[in-house]
Formats: C-alpha cells, structure tokens, sequence
C-alpha cells in the first residue's frame, strides 16, 4: 500500500506511516518477547547497529529482515503486517540455525534459539 509522497528510502523503509507502523510494532514485540528495549533510528536503520550492544546482532539481524519484508511487500503493492515479518523472520531464523549448527558455532546458538522459540 503506497503512499502519494516522494519515495526516498528514508520514506521508503522508516517515515512512511505504514513503514513507521510496522517498526512501532516490532519495538513493542521486542520488548514484550525478548525484553528488548530499543528504539530504532533512521541511520540504525539504513546503516545497522554498529555500537556494542548486548543484543546488536540479533537487532541487525532483525533490522535486515524487515528492511527486506518492508521492501519485497510494498514494491507488490500489500499492506504491512507485523504477523507476516514474524513468520519471515521464523523461516530465515531455522536457515540461519541449521549454519550455526553446522559450523559449531554453540556460543551462539542458544541467542538464536531463544528468538526462534520467541517468534514461533
């Protein structure tokens, strides 16, 4: 569902009010989920989160998927829902789980389990 604004990715990803709707709501699953209190920026957002966070990694993982949710969905012309982000981030989560399993990467495995076991 488009707007009749200018699309730069700014407005793009972050101030269209469908776009803003949709990282409000991600915000609040996050900390209702996983305890995580964060609020995005428009430079977090088109950049990734670069600081050393506790959870950055799991916040830029996240960040990518809905930057590529957002896009993939409004380029077909479909409206945003944060139900939908979550089940694109659940799929790509197993994918990502099944490399840090195969690389033997356990440090990490039990942060990504706990926001599998989160988004399912």
């Amino acid at each position: 569902m488009l707007c009749d604004l200018i699309d730069t990715i700014e407005h793009h990803l972050f101030e269209c009010h469908t776009s803003k709707k949709l990282w409000n709501q991600l915000e609040k699953w996050l900390i209702q989920t996983l305890e995580i209190k964060h609020t995005f920026t428009i430079c977090e957002i088109i950049f990734g989160i670069i600081c050393t966070l506790k959870d950055k990694n799991i916040l830029n993982f996240t960040i990518l998927l809905t930057k590529w949710y957002i896009n993939n969905t409004k380029t077909n012309d479909n409206e945003l829902f944060l139900l939908d982000l979550l089940t694109v981030i659940r799929q790509k989560l197993q994918i990502s789980l099944q490399n840090i399993k195969l690389i033997g990467d356990y440090e990490n495995e039990n942060n990504w389990q706990q926001l599998l076991f989160n988004v399912l």
